[in-house]
């Protein structure tokens, strides 16, 4: 979504009327006195790549208030986030509200002006939410056992219903409005409940979940397909994109990992996008739903391993059977980033710095062969391989032509500094991601999603793969001679 944030802050404007000054345009007065000189963000998220479309940032002035005006083609569910607080806003073009932020996450948002019936709301079934944890004991977020959790999705759902008669009646809402509503609750039901199912699943790997939380929710579709309402996809509602993710990872990506003839066979692995495809198919969602679930599976095997055989067939069997696709501009931005860096295209260019604080450029080492890991010292599967790594690097110490350079993305320069200095004979190019702008980070160039990721650049400065072998693999020592004697 295209928008144009244009902030006005300041006393005589916060006292004068702020109306919209045409028909697309958006006007928020944010009174927030707990948050004083803060910066206020609102944004999307989108439902199939769950990245962050800014609409707008303004900072607070010494009274904790702000106008900020913006410029919207169409109705969109964005959040607001003002340091630890967060609340989620309906925009209309036209909308032209007031927004008290309280502190406390159990006291809803306050609108009034144009606009203020949905969104008040939205922002008191948040708190009721909130507050029917507080009754519990637990949040959505942990993981209680079964019953204690049912029991909290049981009292929300009553306590939204009981929340609801009484708003309606004395509240005009549209029929359409009340729809959206009555949508984003179960949504968020559905959501939450996912987000158990994951936990639980990682938790107790040993127990099928079904058999010990049957979602006998009537609001929900007995935890089985995720509801399908297109206007809560077109006006991007953050936790319709939330449930998508969370349900395809549980249903799809990680049933698969749970097979063990899967789990021991990198050829049907590499797979994974062909053989989601057609568990997808194979559960007859509705159409729509399919064509969603389908474009996620894209979107998500992209992100995770880049572009492959198996995702290319995926790719092109998405674009035969779906050549109009609403989804389609999501899954080709995704796709032709990948596409700069398959092998034999240039390696974008990074910079990090070391322990004593100088910039090292990855062209530095343009015409020797270089073995990048991306890795943290919070990251466990990545010091898991640093004695792998410092055994492969003494198998090569007498070749000049080959550089290890582990580059981290530690947002601890102390911690980072103590792992490197910790250890004298870890004696490879050591670097730390220095740069604060997105674009610039490696992370960003090289569509890094996961670590540790490990990456092989030729003399020429040229992708090889941005999927290399772990350190501890065998064929990684074979891959690294045979190159090293094309030099």
């Amino acid at each position: 979504m295209r928008s144009t944030p244009v902030v006005l802050v300041g006393l005589i404007c916060l006292m004068a009327a702020c109306k919209p000054k045409n028909k697309h345009e958006v006007s928020l007065r944010l009174i927030a006195p707990d948050f004083k000189n803060t910066m206020v963000l609102l944004y999307t998220l989108g439902v199939v790549d769950s990245e962050m479309d800014t609409l707008g940032t303004v900072q607070l002035d010494s009274l904790g208030n702000a106008i900020l005006q913006l410029e919207i083609e169409k109705p969109v569910f964005a959040s607001l986030s003002v340091d630890s607080r967060w609340g989620e806003i309906y925009l209309q073009p036209g909308y032209n509200m007031s927004v008290v932020i309280p502190k406390v996450d159990t006291i809803p948002l306050i609108f009034s002006g144009i606009g203020k019936a949905i969104n008040n709301y939205l922002a008191t079934a948040d708190a009721v939410k909130k507050r029917s944890e507080q009754r519990i004991g637990y949040t959505f977020m942990q993981l209680p056992e079964p019953v204690a959790f049912q029991e909290l999705v049981h009292q929300t759902i009553d306590s939204l219903q009981v929340f609801h008669a009484g708003y309606v009646d004395t509240v005009t809402l549209s029929s359409a409005d009340e729809h959206l509503v009555r949508a984003r609750n179960a949504v968020n039901l559905f959501f939450a409940c996912e987000i158990y199912r994951y936990n639980y699943s990682a938790m107790n790997p040993q127990v099928r979940f079904d058999a010990q939380l049957p979602l006998e929710i009537p609001e929900l579709p007995n935890g089985k397909h995720i509801p399908l309402d297109s206007t809560l996809v077109s006006h991007q509602l953050a936790s319709y994109g939330g449930a998508v993710q969370i349900y395809f990872f549980n249903t799809y990506f990680q049933e698969l990992d749970k097979d063990s003839l899967f789990r021991s066979n990198p050829q049907m692995q590499a797979l994974r996008p062909m053989l989601i495809n057609g568990m997808i198919k194979r559960d007859k969602h509705l159409p729509a739903l399919q064509e969603l679930l389908l474009a996620k599976n894209l979107d998500f095997n992209l992100a995770m391993m880049g572009i492959t055989p198996a995702l290319d067939s995926a790719y092109e069997s998405f674009k035969k059977e779906y050549p109009s696709s609403q989804w389609r501009s999501v899954v080709d931005k995704r796709y032709n980033k990948w596409a700069l860096l398959q092998p034999g295209n240039s390696a974008p260019d990074f910079s990090g710095v070391t322990v004593s604080g100088d910039t090292v450029h990855l062209s530095a080492f343009k015409g020797k062969l270089v073995f990048i890991d991306v890795w943290a010292t919070w990251c466990g599967p990545c010091v898991a391989e640093i004695p792998a790594s410092k055994k492969l690097r003494q198998k090569f110490e007498n070749n000049n032509n080959l550089v290890f350079l582990n580059f981290s993305i530690d947002q601890d320069v102390e911690r980072w500094k103590n792992k490197v200095l910790a250890d004298p004979d870890w004696k490879d190019v050591q670097l730390l991601e220095s740069n604060t702008a997105w674009e610039k980070t490696v992370k960003a160039k090289y569509m890094i999603w996961g670590i540790p990721r490990y990456m092989l650049i030729d003399a020429d400065g040229q992708i090889i793969t941005v999927n290399a072998a772990r350190p501890s693999d065998p064929e990684l020592e074979k891959t690294l001679s045979d190159l090293l004697q094309a030099i």
